[in-house]
């Protein structure tokens, strides 16, 4: 993997502080060519005894102890990195995409998200897979849902939803552009965060230091 600059780790985190280890993950997302093995690089106090999920089913020790993380997103990419960084820092992780092992989506590439789950028990978190098309509103309620119902927090929302790429026209004036995948791109990079962040933000601001990456 590479980090940024001459290779070494960008930062030693001082404090379980959300905000500043998502600000963390982000840089080290940025400089790192191969995001599936991500590191995050932390130095704080373990959080009190008895923080562990209930749905991961696992107790964690790390800056983000009894900390849950949604990565909208986590199939592949920076996605898939900030979920294993999140789960490092000892986070549960929901991982949501619609590649799975018994699907793939439109952008049929074989990553899939029990595959970024798996990778965040690994770091050291706790990894949970679900399946869900941010574009459904009823499919993202329900995660929320779900999140609310096993944690009863959300402490950090990164929206990374993408999957458009195979739907750009190079080369090509704006006006010889196919409308249909023109508008499906535009769907897939936004409404996706919006539907997202409706129902996800109120969880993520009921208790205090919840933070959004997108």
């Amino acid at each position: 993997m590479g980090f940024p600059g001459n290779g070494t780790p960008p930062h030693l985190l001082s404090g379980p502080d959300p905000g500043r280890i998502v600000r963390d993950v982000t840089s080290l997302v940025r400089g790192c060519h191969d995001t599936s093995r991500i590191r995050l690089w932390a130095r704080a106090p373990s959080a009190a005894p008895g923080q562990g999920q209930k749905d991961g089913g696992m107790q964690m020790s790390g800056p983000l102890d009894g900390r849950v993380a949604l990565v909208a997103g986590a199939t592949r990419g920076a996605g898939r990195g900030s979920a294993v960084a999140l789960g490092e820092a000892g986070a549960t992780v929901y991982c949501t995409g619609r590649s799975t092992r018994g699907r793939r989506s439109e952008y049929d590439r074989p990553e899939t998200i029990e595959e970024t789950a798996e990778l965040v028990t690994a770091a050291g978190g706790a990894g949970i897979a679900v399946a869900v098309d941010h574009l459904e509103a009823s499919e993202v309620e329900a995660l929320v849902q779900r999140i609310d119902t096993a944690s009863g927090r959300l402490d950090v929302l990164v929206n990374d939803v993408w999957g458009g790429e195979r739907l750009f026209e190079w080369d090509t004036p704006v006006w010889e552009h196919d409308l249909a995948k023109g508008l499906r791109m535009l769907r897939l990079a936004i409404d996706t965060h919006l539907i997202t962040s409706h129902f996800a933000l109120p969880l993520l601001i009921r208790k205090p230091g919840g933070w959004s990456w997108r």
